[in-house]
């Protein structure tokens, strides 16, 4: 067919252009154009002019547009009946709308989906406001930087910048504007977070804290180490009338030690060697405890309680004397090594030692036999110990040990002094006490003896 013009003076009276010009224009090939003489390069139709080029009224219900493939709706844009916007369908199925207020919605009309439990999609309100929402294991947003780090999302305030979410060489990094600002790093191939500098997210040592004095994490939950470089305090704190009181634990990498403290004072040190000083600083023994007063039994350096609250063991010092009390009545302080009833006890009350002697506690026994004999070569002296006793103290009482060996080896123990490999002797005089007893008792029946002899010879 051949290019046709269609002049106005040949259209409707409702196509009226008073200089007579070409209206719409249909070519060859069925391409139509209004207000344009060669719709070829256009498509099927086109509509050239200035201002609205296509209005539609719908004299009731929604006005919409849509494109078909092969008789297939695939698109249409529809107006909101009854008020401004417009929503946009595939097949027939809406699939985004704008309101009237400027709200866009994607696969929901809800202007906030991510507030309903069963509501999916994305809303994007003309404030300033996003919600999506979505119900599967798939992300809701992906963001993608290919072939650089850097940011992913800056966040701002008043248009200017105060902290943003990106990536350093694979990791995920979350800072603020600056250096000055905290930032975390992520680290995939440590599984560790890290302190990083906002720049450039390169390790950032010593200067991050984690909470503050008055914004305080609640609980702290591991399963693995405290790994704590140089000099670091651990400490609790009360601000009152007279400021922070502390207690907590003072850690020394550097003097390799860790202190205890209460009320801003120390109280107990572990220094490098495993000492442990109670009131002292550079303890000197395994437990070294220091009081700055006197104790009393009310009020003992070192204190043990038992099951039952009144039964209390007491350990003090004082100018006069190192004490060793318990208060009970009936109870016995006991001593012994190896076999408790090897030992020595002193009853509640009493005032000497004693030891288990009970028949049924014995086996193998025999009699002492010649104890006169045995004690008569014994040497009794009076004496001054070489690394004790100064040539103005008072003298002791004792026996020589060796006088008892091949005699009364029973009463004789080896012991060693510290640091010393040389074995020497010790006498235990207590068990020399039955053996005086038979002596008296041999002596008694000597004397006995005698006496019945001059008895007959006197008569």
């Amino acid at each position: 067919m051949a290019l046709t013009k269609v002049s106005r003076g040949l259209l409707s009276t409702s196509i009226v252009d008073n200089g007579n010009a070409t209206a719409i224009t249909i070519d060859s090939s069925e391409n139509v154009g209004i207000g344009n003489s060669s719709p070829a390069g256009y498509g099927k139709f086109v509509v050239q002019g200035t201002g609205n080029l296509i209005n539609a009224n719908a004299s009731s219900g929604s006005a919409g547009f849509q494109l078909y493939e092969v008789g297939q709706g695939r698109f249409a844009i529809e107006t909101l009946n009854g008020s401004a916007g417009a929503k946009f369908l595939l097949a027939g199925t809406e699939r985004m709308r704008i309101s009237s207020d400027g709200h866009l919605t994607v696969g929901t009309t809800s202007t906030d989906p991510a507030a309903s439990s069963s509501e999916t999609g994305v809303a994007l309100k003309s404030g300033g406001f996003v919600s999506i929402s979505r119900n599967d294991s798939a992300a809701s947003v992906n963001i993608n930087k290919i072939g650089y780090d850097g940011s992913l999302v800056d966040f701002r305030k008043g248009g200017s910048l105060v902290g943003s979410i990106g990536t350093v060489s694979g990791d995920i990094r979350i800072g603020g504007l600056d250096d000055n600002h905290a930032s975390l790093r992520f680290a995939a191939s440590s599984k560790a977070v890290l302190p990083v500098k906002s720049s450039d997210g390169d390790l950032s040592n010593n200067t991050t804290n984690l909470g503050a004095s008055t914004a305080a994490f609640k609980d702290f939950y591991l399963a693995g180490n405290i790994i704590n470089g140089g000099d670091k305090y651990i400490y609790s704190y009360n601000t009152g009338t007279s400021g922070q009181v502390r207690s907590g634990m003072f850690l020394s990498g550097t003097n390799q030690i860790v202190s205890f403290y209460t009320a801003q004072n120390e109280r107990m040190r572990i220094d490098s060697s495993g000492n442990v000083g109670v009131g002292i600083t550079s303890p000197t023994a395994n437990l070294h405890v220091r009081a700055t007063t006197d104790g009393t039994e009310a009020n003992a350096h070192f204190k043990i309680e038992g099951a039952v609250s009144t039964y209390i063991a007491h350990h003090w010092l004082d100018s006069n004397a190192y004490y060793i009390g318990q208060n009970s009545s009936f109870r016995a302080l006991r001593i012994y090594s190896g076999a408790e009833s090897s030992g020595v006890n002193l009853s509640s009350g009493g005032t000497s030692w004693g030891t288990f002697s009970d028949e049924r506690l014995k086996y193998d026994v025999e009699p002492v036999e010649n104890a006169v004999e045995s004690l008569s070569n014994l040497r009794t002296v009076k004496y001054r110990l070489k690394d004790v006793d100064s040539a103005e103290d008072k003298k002791k009482i004792g026996l020589m040990a060796q006088d008892l060996v091949g005699v009364l080896d029973e009463v004789i123990d080896p012991v060693k002094k510290t640091g010393d490999d040389t074995e020497y002797m010790s006498v235990r005089y207590t068990e020399l006490v039955p053996v005086l007893v038979k002596a008296i008792q041999e002596q008694q029946t000597l004397i006995e003896s005698l006496t019945a002899r001059i008895a007959a010879l006197e008569e």
